[in-house]
């Protein structure tokens, strides 16, 4: 793996923002959050990730930002290329996760009849499924997270689909 040099001062690894200073590393995923809709959203989970990391590298202390972590100490510039690629490849794996039904109907603001309906005639596209079990295998629908956001910021879009419905519900 190419490991770049320290005498750059700042760089980004795909989805991350770190610098080399005298006493450490600064490690930032605002830049994360601000492009991703869905890392936007699961933004606990990805200080979580940030932060594991962080760990592993040295001591940790969380900047006046809390999408910013201080690494103090002495790091192996191969361990932290190699961790911060790990970490990478986890942000990748939270953005591109699925939402289950309960999480779109929370974000979309709409009932279950709802998704049900219009899941089922295509209006609401699904991902795939997920199986669980509680008291016997339970299968539920998952939807794009990214394409759940779109139409939560499109809340047109869900009135329009409430108002064809309306005539369908009266009768």
């Amino acid at each position: 793996m190419h490991v770049p040099s320290r005498r750059k001062n700042k760089s980004f690894y795909r989805h991350l923002e770190f610098e080399w200073n005298n006493t450490g590393m600064v490690i930032s995923f605002d830049r994360c959050v601000a492009e991703n809709a869905v890392l936007r959203f699961r933004e606990r989970e990805v200080r979580r990730a940030v932060r594991a990391v962080a760990k592993r590298l040295g001591h940790v202390s969380q900047g006046s930002s809390e999408r910013r972590f201080y690494v103090l100490g002495t790091i192996d510039d191969h361990a932290a290329f190699d961790l911060l690629h790990k970490l990478d490849t986890r942000l990748v794996s939270i953005a591109s996760r699925p939402f289950h039904p309960k999480v779109v109907e929370r974000v979309l603001g709409i009932s279950t009849r709802e998704r049900l309906r219009w899941s089922k005639d295509g209006r609401l596209p699904r991902s795939g499924s997920a199986t669980f079990s509680k008291g016997g295998l339970i299968t539920v629908a998952t939807h794009p997270a990214d394409k759940t956001l779109e139409l939560a910021e499109s809340p047109g879009i869900i009135m329009a689909w409430r108002r064809a419905d309306s005539p369908e519900l009266e009768g």
